[in-house]
Order: structure tokens, then C-alpha cells, then sequence
């Protein structure tokens, strides 16, 4: 008999866990996913805050290095690639996969603005597109 319980972590805990830079930056990831989500399982943020969030912390003689958004966009392509992260997760949006995570307060059935926003787009795009042909 298969037995799925399950239990509340505090947010606070996984966001502290992404500062720490000798944890691999897939796995920062996906503590900041995990930290900030929402009862939607999204954790939104602006652009190139993930690149700020995740830089590299100064040392001596070395000033603080943010992170490019290329290495962020590896990083969340491997945590998505693990499981860690759902499909369509990217560095505005941050997706805990469905199943994993319940709450916190709010609404489990909130649109996800960022998702809005692009499913417009692609809806624009592929508009453009037919009535160009």
C-alpha cells in the first residue's frame, strides 16, 4: 500500500536556501520556486530579478556579478529537465510542479499573469501570422 501523506514547509526556509552559492544554481532555482510561490504553485518576478537574486556575491577585490540570463535560463531548463520545476517555468515565472505543493492562503485557481501575458503574445504572434499568408 502506497501511503502519500504530507506536510507544510515554511517559504522563508527554501527562499534562504537559494543564497547559498555552493548549492548548484538549478537547485537555487528551484528553492526560490518553492520559497515564493503562490497558491497557484507560480512565483512571479520582474525581469532580470532572478539574474540579481541568483548573482554572485562579491569577494575580495571582485565586485558583486549578476547572474546572465542565459546561465538562469540553463538552470531552470535542468530543474524542469529533473522534475524539480513544471513545464513552462522561465525567469519571470518560476512553476512548482502540480501535485507537489498545496497553498499557501489565496487562490489555487488564480491566473498566473506572466502566462496570461505570454499565451497572448503567442496568440498575437500565430494572428499576425495567418493573416500574413
Amino acid at each position: 500500500m502506497l501511503f502519500a501523506p504530507w506536510t507544510k514547509h515554511y517559504q522563508s526556509v527554501w527562499d534562504n536556501r537559494a543564497a547559498n552559492t555552493d548549492v548548484p544554481l538549478w537547485a537555487r532555482v528551484v528553492c526560490l520556486a518553492y520559497g515564493r510561490h503562490e497558491a497557484n504553485g507560480h512565483a512571479n518576478f520582474h525581469r532580470g530579478d532572478l539574474s540579481w537574486i541568483l548573482g554572485k556575491p562579491p569577494t575580495s577585490g571582485e565586485d558583486f556579478k549578476r547572474r546572465d540570463r542565459h546561465t538562469i535560463r540553463d538552470a531552470i531548463r535542468v530543474a524542469v529537465k529533473y522534475g524539480w520545476l513544471a513545464e513552462g517555468s522561465c525567469s519571470e515565472c518560476l512553476v512548482v510542479p502540480e501535485g507537489a505543493i498545496t497553498g499557501p492562503l489565496g487562490d489555487p485557481n488564480k491566473p498566473c499573469v506572466v502566462h496570461q501575458r505570454k499565451r497572448a503574445q503567442k496568440a498575437r504572434k500565430a494572428q499576425q501570422m495567418s493573416l500574413a499568408s
